[in-house]
């Protein structure tokens, strides 16, 4: 899986090389990691080659892992996390909410973005109780300098909801 996830990376680098060439404007692109790669020792060196080789800007790259990533082993996990944000990439947590939605990764770990899994938006509408629960991890999120991005948001009347809510970002077809 390190293989194909740099693979991956190295396309997306490229791409944005190729639009900067192109006079195109850059706009950042995210990542998903494997557990395996995260599990590389060396994984945000492989990244800051591959970053250099292209000249592409840190920031404009995403590293985004899923949430259950962090369930394995947390100090080897905090470690890369950290070492992938020394070089400059944002670290986003995807899916979060799926499995464990263990908050404490929230505190513990260096994270740039939280991506609320899909999940979460099924019944929004229409749950008081999961309104309010979102409500809490956005807050909570924001306060910690963490921005939070919906997944999967379908309906208008879902996104109105999250406006309600104080979510600034949402991702879908929808939009």
């Amino acid at each position: 899986m390190p293989q194909v996830d740099l693979h991956v990376f190295g396309k997306v680098c490229a791409c944005l090389k190729r639009w900067r060439d192109e006079g195109r404007p850059l706009v950042p692109m995210a990542v998903n990691f494997s557990r395996t790669t995260l599990a590389f020792p060396e994984v945000a060196d492989r990244l800051e080659e591959i970053r250099q080789k292209f000249d592409i800007p840190a920031e404009l790259l995403q590293v985004e892992i899923t949430e259950t990533a962090s369930t394995e082993d947390y100090r080897t996990f905090q470690k890369v996390v950290d070492s992938i944000r020394a070089k400059g990439f944002r670290v986003a947590i995807d899916d979060f909410g799926v499995a464990y939605a263990n908050l404490m990764i929230l505190a513990r770990l260096g994270f740039d973005e939280l991506k609320l899994d899909k999940s979460l938006m099924d019944d929004l509408c229409g749950s008081d109780k999961r309104q309010r629960l979102l409500r809490l991890v956005i807050e909570a999120a924001e306060d910690m300098g963490i921005r939070t991005v919906a997944e999967g948001v379908e309906t208008e009347e879902q996104l109105a909801v999250l406006r309600k809510l104080g979510c600034p970002r949402a991702q879908s077809y929808l939009l």
